[in-house]
């Protein structure tokens, strides 16, 4: 091995050691994402629409448990302003296999004036409540990092990352794919975040949730997909 031959792999080397950190010191599960995915964008097209909600109405309604009387309908969105994580579970149960779940987010700053960012959603959850399963947040910890966790989004194993900012009353577009036991985390279409599981979790419900930020929701679909 030649001199330049052998810094590039000890380069190599500190670059996975560092991923490995800032995925809470276990590289095995959580995995950075930001363009080194192959191909993941075959997933936002395509699939089967098995479940809308568009929130036209006054009430949510049996088809929704939430587990706090935060949540509510305003103007056409999906609203809570401090559940702490009490969230608004959808009882119509993901489909099973490959799946892609698409709905707008957007975050508004607070009767104070300050704004946490701090946009959540929790997937394959194996019951409807707080860290069943996966934890999806975007501009979390005061809009400073972006999260994908395992059951517990303070855990070792979750992903971490510099967030990509929420920015005070712009609708996003997420897109969550589960596929064969990887998560991948679009907003506008760009890939943010993926996270491969080793043990996958394939829990069936989906939620909204929130800590305390003025957050609102819309447009869900929930998309059966045949790969």
């Amino acid at each position: 091995m030649n001199a330049m031959h052998r810094v590039a792999v000890i380069a190599a080397g500190a670059w996975l050691v560092a991923a490995a950190v800032g995925a809470g010191g276990c590289g095995h599960r959580a995995i950075p994402a930001r363009g080194d995915a192959a191909g993941p964008e075959r997933f936002l097209t395509g699939g089967k629409v098995v479940f809308e909600d568009d929130f036209e109405r006054a009430e949510l309604g049996e088809g929704w448990q939430v587990e706090s009387p935060d949540w509510k309908i305003v103007g056409g969105w999906l609203h809570s302003t401090r559940p702490e994580n009490k969230g608004a579970w959808l009882m119509t149960q993901l489909p099973k296999g490959s799946w892609r779940v698409e709905f707008l987010a957007r975050s508004e700053p607070l009767p104070d004036g300050s704004f946490p960012g701090d946009l959540k959603c929790e997937v394959a959850a194996d019951k409807p409540e707080h860290q069943g399963g996966y934890i999806v947040i975007n501009g979390g910890w005061n809009n400073s990092l972006d999260v994908i966790a395992r059951k517990d989004e303070h855990g070792k194993d979750r992903l971490a990352q510099a967030a990509a900012p929420v920015k005070p009353s712009v609708a996003y577009k997420w897109a969550i794919v589960k596929h064969e036991g990887t998560l991948y985390w679009f907003r506008d279409g760009e890939l943010l975040m993926t996270y491969a599981d080793d043990k996958p979790i394939d829990g069936r419900y989906f939620g909204f949730n929130n800590w305390a930020t003025q957050a609102y929701f819309d447009a869900l679909k929930i998309y059966a997909l045949s790969e």
